[in-house]
């Protein structure tokens, strides 16, 4: 491995637990030595602290908006980049008039020229002048100058281009190593399943969610006269489905989470933590289901996925998780 190359791993391999902002500005070099027109190999590319802190807002809008990770190791403090992001978040909604999420690379085109964006913009480029351009570079009281030249307080860094190139050439490598990284990071934050899948599913240009009509009929056997799950209330028309343990925890669609509401009850929801009741009602709405397949002797994977629930108490387990 190039020298240069071992060494922009060795800093991303032994960073601190303590955030994940290291892995944030390992990532956006990365992506930015993609995106950038080089000159000569002798020269020096100049890197705006702008540019960085776009990738950024980036990486943690998505990674709030729909799975709201733990980015810190002080649950009392969140990181600044987080009350940053949450900022754009709520300015996002009102402007769409929905808490429906989407990805930044969409709510760009809505915030873009909004104080709000130019406001959060300013406030992440003096986050990373103040606690991220610099540290990056220092580890264990070593200081890695050759990575990159940074003076404290700039607006701008420069590196050598003939190494910008080496991280492009090295961007699959490199992306997966600071992913798995990044996951390591929160696993030891959150208590949230599947955290390398949702680090890893912010780089696809789409974070699809599977559509769900195949649960209609299933949930139906159960709850025939469509009440729904949240108010109580019969549904008119097709009802919602909505997953009881938010989907931004779960990152996965099972019928045992899944229930019949109005699209109405489901909005005001949005990804709030149920109560025990409600995983109680969950619990008793499962064992229901298990007894309507096997009447029906429909044995099948959904029935599996539903005794393996229930068996293993996964609902309860998965909430108490999620808290």
């Amino acid at each position: 491995m190039d020298a240069y190359i071992k060494d922009f791993v060795h800093i991303i391999k032994n960073a601190n637990y303590s955030n994940t902002y290291k892995m944030a500005w390992a990532k956006a070099l990365v992506e930015l030595s993609l995106e950038m027109d080089y000159e000569k190999p002798s020269t020096e590319t100049v890197i705006n602290l702008e540019a960085i802190a776009r990738k950024f807002i980036k990486y943690y809008y998505n990674h709030t908006i729909f799975f709201d990770l733990e980015q810190g190791n002080n649950p009392n403090k969140k990181p600044e980049m987080i009350k940053h992001v949450n900022e754009l978040i709520e300015k996002t909604f009102t402007l769409r008039g929905n808490k429906q999420p989407i990805r930044f690379e969409k709510s760009i085109t809505l915030l873009k020229n909004t104080d709000t964006f130019k406001s959060v913009l300013k406030k992440t480029i003096r986050t990373l002048k103040a606690d991220v351009s610099y540290r990056f570079l220092v580890l264990s009281g070593k200081v890695y100058h050759h990575i990159y030249t940074y003076t404290q307080g700039s607006d701008t860094l420069s590196i050598k281009t003939e190494n910008l190139s080496k991280l492009k050439d090295n961007a699959t490598m490199l992306f997966d190593i600071i992913n798995y990284r990044w996951s390591l990071i929160l696993e030891n934050m959150n208590s949230s399943p599947r955290i390398g899948k949702k680090v890893k599913i912010i780089d696809e240009t789409n974070i699809r969610r599977k559509p769900l009509n195949k649960y209609f009929d299933l949930i139906e056997l159960d709850n025939p006269s469509k009440t729904c799950f949240i108010c109580g209330e019969p549904i008119e028309g097709k009802p919602a489905l909505d997953h009881v343990i938010p989907w931004s925890y779960m990152y996965s669609d099972d019928i045992w989470n899944l229930v019949f509401v109005h699209q109405t009850c489901n909005s005001v929801k949005t990804n709030s933590i149920p109560d025990l009741s409600t995983i109680e009602k969950l619990e008793a709405r499962n064992k229901r289901l298990i007894k309507k397949l096997e009447e029906r002797n429909l044995i099948n994977k959904d029935y599996k996925e539903l005794l393996l629930a229930d068996k293993e108490n996964l609902v309860r387990k998965f909430w108490i998780g999620c808290q």
